[in-house]
């Protein structure tokens, strides 16, 4: 750590915080009372809670501004697991934090994963977000987090694509003090725990289990249709050499290995790509014949192999069935036509959100043991029975954002943080088994090492299952309104 780096309290003094909820439109129970003792002639309702937005935000700069013997600001507070949406506002006097984002390719998955993470920096009060595309090359990866940092950026919100790109954003981002954060590909033996505190955090989706669960499911419905005769399964997989696309093949063949009759007689990398899985589809059929089902390692390449077998002559849901991961809305959308079987949803808006809370709390000086800042991201599995709730929470609207990042900011919510999310630790000494041998010499960190043998993992799991109020699949918390 760094000499002289605050120390988040826990007193509500320190934290320069103002919030007010607005009222919900058509909710004119509040402002009504209002109109009726002010001179509002000619004045909408909005006009008013713009007025009073502002006036709030002014409120807000006496307090920032004042001295420990100035009253307290009010703590955040989230809305009930069944309100309607609230709009909240929020001033904050604290490090100013412009946040670059390096996508990994474009597709549908990306595109809601940036969307959210826009309206997290606009909740969160940060002042600036640009975007780069990394075009699947962790080259340019690595520019561009050069490139931002250079600029002036401090928060560098990055999408792994074989990992090789994380260690050389650390070493530019040290000496400027710019915090990053890594999702899904670690680089080999190198996590946040293993070098200083501007790497804040390591996200991954918790596969074999969440693929593994997806890929079941599609399993045993081929095995309920086809009774003994023998099935044939495709595997579109990830990017090769990623930790990702190593264990997502990993939960693929776990679910297909328990079924006797079923074999994988084919698997070709997609590479997180639509184009390229079409075209490892379209290979496969070619060298196999048709599939009775088809797993892919997530929903983009999905998007592109359901057309190649519709062009095949092939009816999705009929003559093959198919499974994902990542729960694109498109997808479940098929999922709700009986086009796509399953799939498991984390969310791509989780991958915005504790990211962006992970680098916005670090850099108000919040600081994370060392179990917690490489964790799993846990799913649910989707099928026809739960799709519609899914996406009326998740998709139901482009200006709101079905989590809350205030309530799972340390920051404005120490003690009753929720992260929204089912989060996990990852454990250290089992994760790069099978996939990168440890370097000669190698030892997992002291900190790390001393916190796990203490039991730090299991209190960790405890400690956010604890905070874990608002479950994946609450369909009726409606997040945060824009």
């Amino acid at each position: 750590m760094r000499e002289g780096k605050a120390t988040m309290t826990r007193s509500s003094k320190s934290r320069s915080v103002v919030t007010s909820t607005v009222p919900t439109p058509g909710d004119n129970s509040t402002i009504d009372p209002i109109l009726e003792h002010l001179d509002t002639k000619g004045m909408s309702r909005r006009d008013v809670l713009r007025m009073s937005a502002v006036g709030l935000a002014m409120a807000g700069i006496g307090v920032a501004c004042g001295n420990d013997d100035d009253a307290a600001a009010p703590a955040a507070t989230a809305a009930p697991a069944t309100a309607a949406p609230t709009q909240t506002v929020a001033v904050v006097s604290r490090k100013e934090g412009r946040l670059a984002h390096l996508i990994l390719t474009p597709n549908q998955y990306t595109r809601t994963m940036a969307d959210a993470g826009r309206q997290c920096v606009e909740i969160l009060g940060i002042s600036a977000y640009t975007e780069g595309n990394t075009n699947l090359d962790p080259v340019n990866s690595v520019d561009l987090a050069r490139q931002y940092i250079g600029s002036g950026h401090n928060m560098i919100w990055v999408s792994g694509i074989d990992g090789s790109e994380v260690r050389p954003i650390n070493q530019a981002a040290t000496p400027a003090e710019a915090y990053h954060s890594q999702m899904w590909a670690a680089g080999p033996w190198f996590m946040p725990v293993d070098t200083n505190e501007f790497y804040t955090a390591f996200w991954d989706l918790h596969d074999p289990p969440n693929i593994y669960g997806s890929t079941k499911l599609m399993c045993q419905e081929i095995v309920n249709r086809l009774g003994s005769a023998e099935g044939k399964i495709f595997h579109i997989a990830g990017f090769p050499g990623g930790s990702l696309a190593f264990r997502r093949t990993a939960g693929v063949h776990q679910a297909v290995d328990e079924f006797p009759t079923l074999t994988i007689v084919g698997e070709l990398p997609g590479s997180w790509d639509p184009v390229l899985a079409q075209q490892a589809f379209q290979d496969l059929v070619g060298r196999h014949g048709k599939p009775d089902g088809v797993a892919c390692s997530n929903d983009a390449m999905l998007t592109g192999v359901l057309p190649a077998a519709e062009g095949l002559g092939y009816t999705p849901g009929d003559d093959v069935l198919f499974c994902g991961q990542d729960g694109n809305p498109d997808i479940l959308e098929n999922i709700q036509r009986g086009e796509v079987f399953s799939t498991n949803f984390h969310g791509p808006h989780s991958f915005a959100v504790h990211p962006i809370t992970r680098m916005y709390d670090t850099l108000q000086g919040v600081e994370f043991g060392p179990i917690e800042r490489q964790m799993w991201v846990n799913g649910i599995h989707v099928t026809q029975e739960n799709v519609d709730g899914l996406i009326s929470r998740y998709y139901g609207a482009e200006d709101r954002l079905p989590f809350d990042p205030i309530l799972a900011s340390r920051v404005h919510n120490p003690d009753d943080w929720d992260p929204q999310t089912s989060l996990a630790a990852i454990h250290l000494e089992e994760y790069w088994v099978g996939i990168a041998d440890p370097p000669s010499g190698y030892q997992l960190p002291s900190d790390w090492s001393e916190a796990a043998a203490a039991g730090g993992i299991a209190e960790t799991d405890a400690l956010y299952e604890s905070h874990y109020k608002i479950k994946m699949d609450n369909f009726d918390f409606t997040g945060v309104q824009l």
